[in-house]
């Protein structure tokens, strides 16, 4: 049933349609019941389309509603995340049959958001989830590996299964078991190529890692360009037109030491598009 929910998960990030969610849930859990009814009364200038597509009753008491609402704006990784929590709560506490929703909110594009939402209770009051966490954004420009992952081979048989899938703690764990795998082949490669001592090797891997690491962020904030896949765009370009061993040398370094310290000074090796795109760094 695993695989079948990944597949499931996999064609509605190439051709979203809120309705496949349907098939996807039945795969998770023989408990889920289709309960299809449109939410008109939740709509306004920034939701639409809304409707409720079933629930899963758990064994002991605990309910989750799924519903699916067209975003009005175009979504990103960053953007809607507060008005989309606010209007998941307010379903939740007028619904109050269920103990949580799962909720999942589209745009034109196919771009998805999809949020895990509950209360917990104390002995004085209840506390929501935060609604930085238990989200995952989907998009079919991103490979969308941890969401795949977490919710496709996630156990959604008890709520709290279903909250472990979108915990924070073992993708975080995962992404170093990943990350370490990754560092110790390049570490090896580079020690290889230029003949140095495992030292020194690890010492220029871990550097260039976080430099990229931080090339990444300051991608995802638009400040290299206007496109969230600057560096990957450049990196094909440049793979066609010069030798795929000087990438780092010829590009990487100058963004590392000279653009992103002082006035970079256009390269004429360099397409006038992203010469201009550095300028502005």
């Amino acid at each position: 049933m695993t695989n079948e929910a990944k597949r499931i998960l996999e064609d509605i990030i190439s051709d979203f349609a809120p309705d496949k969610f349907i098939h996807f849930f039945r795969a998770k859990s023989r408990q889920f019941k289709e309960l299809k009814e449109n939410l008109p009364y939740y709509h306004d200038d920034d939701f639409a389309e809304g409707q409720k597509l079933g629930e899963i009753k758990f064994d002991g008491g605990d309910a989750l509603v799924v519903c699916a609402f067209a975003a009005q704006k175009p979504l990103t990784e960053r953007s809607g995340k507060k008005a989309q929590y606010d209007k998941a709560k307010k379903i939740l506490k007028e619904q109050q049959i269920y103990t949580a929703g799962i909720f999942i909110f589209s745009d034109k594009e196919g771009n998805f958001r999809f949020s895990l939402v509950y209360p917990e209770f104390t002995a004085d009051k209840k506390i929501w989830s935060n609604f930085r966490r238990f989200t995952y954004f989907v998009s079919n420009e991103f490979t969308n590996k941890t969401f795949l992952k977490r919710i496709g081979d996630g156990d959604f048989a008890t709520l709290e299964k279903v909250k472990e899938a979108f915990a924070i703690g073992p993708v975080t764990d995962l992404f170093y078991k990943e990350f370490f795998e990754e560092y110790g082949k390049l570490v090896q490669a580079v020690k290889a190529v230029n003949k140095i001592d495992e030292d020194k090797a690890r010492d220029f891997v871990l550097l260039f890692a976080i430099r990229t690491i931080f090339l990444g962020f300051i991608q995802k904030r638009r400040w290299l360009d206007s496109n969230e896949k600057f560096i990957q765009h450049f990196f094909a370009a440049y793979q066609a037109t010069r030798e795929k061993d000087k990438f780092y040398e010829d590009w990487l370094s100058i963004l590392f030491f000279e653009a992103l310290n002082h006035k970079f000074t256009p390269r004429k090796h360099l397409p006038a598009q992203f010469n201009d795109s550095l300028t502005q760094v």
